[in-house]
Formats: C-alpha cells, structure tokens, sequence
C-alpha cells in the first residue's frame, strides 16, 4: 500500500483546497447579493468576475480530485466504486482525515448549494418585477427588457428606462 501513499497525500490536499476554495465561493456569492442589494454595480462586476475565475479554479481542483480518486479506487478495488465501499481498504492512517474530508465537501457543497439557489430566486424574482413594472407601463412593450444604455436589443422602438440606477 506504499505505492498509494503518494496518490493519498494528494486527494487529502485536493480535498482541503476544494472546501477551502468552495468557503471563498460562497463568500463572494454573498458579496454579489450584498451588492444586489445595496445598488453598487462597480462591486457587483468586481464579484462577478471573481466568481468567474474561482469557478473554473474549483472546476480544475475537482477534475483532478475525481482522477485521483478513481486511481487509488482502480488500485484498491479494481473497479469505480462507492465511497464508503473504498476508504476501509485504505491504509488505516488516511481512512479517518478522508472520511471527515468527504463530510465537510458535502457539508460545504449544500451550504453553497442554499446561498446559489438563493441568489437565482433573487435574481429571478427582481427580473420578473421589472418585466411586470414595464408591461404595467406601456403594455405594448410586452415586458421586453433593455441594455444599460436604455435601447431595445435588436429592436428599434424608442427606448424606455425606468431608473438609470437599477
């Protein structure tokens, strides 16, 4: 089992920076909705842009931890398998800090899961109000919604803004 000593360093490594970097998502999720919320666009763009380059960093962090770990399931089962069905053939000394690993990604994973579908209702629900706010307005309008600059995507009717600030 020396040979999976390496290989198990690894996955405990990449599980600790996948939690670590699924903590700092969550925060700038949090940081989006705060600047939802409080009208600060210069902030909003800031976290959306960071959301952008953690997510393909948690995208990479995962690949390479379901690669490691379908090579020590290959080494140790000979097979994909279950979690729990792997980790008692490891070496007794990665079973217990893998195990708690395992936990807090999907203890970590549903926190991020509630702050994201959270932030999707909001989202939804104030893009459902502007579209009923504009089709209250000029009806004719059908609910159609425009750029920053207050013109009609791919249309030519005269623009319609509501609130230069929102």
């Amino acid at each position: 089992m020396d040979e999976l000593d390496l290989p198990l360093r690894d996955l405990v490594t990449m599980m600790e920076l996948q939690i670590q970097g699924m903590a700092q998502f969550q925060q700038t999720q949090t940081d989006v909705r705060d600047a939802l919320r409080s009208r600060d666009w210069l902030d909003l763009e800031r976290a959306l842009r960071s959301l952008d380059f953690q997510a393909e960093g948690l995208r990479c962090l995962e690949e390479r931890r379901d690669a490691l770990w379908r090579q020590i399931q290959l080494r140790v089962l000979g097979r994909e398998g279950r979690f729990y069905e792997t980790v008692p053939l490891l070496p007794e000394a990665y079973r217990d800090t893998l195990t708690q690993l395992h936990r807090g990604l999907k203890v970590q994973a549903t926190g991020l899961k509630g702050v994201t579908e959270g932030l999707a209702s909001y989202i939804q629900t104030a893009g459902a109000l502007i579209q009923a706010v504009i089709h209250e307005i000029q009806p004719a309008l059908k609910g159609r919604l425009y750029s920053r600059s207050g013109y009609l995507r791919g249309g030519d009717a005269q623009p319609l803004v509501l609130n230069t600030q929102f």
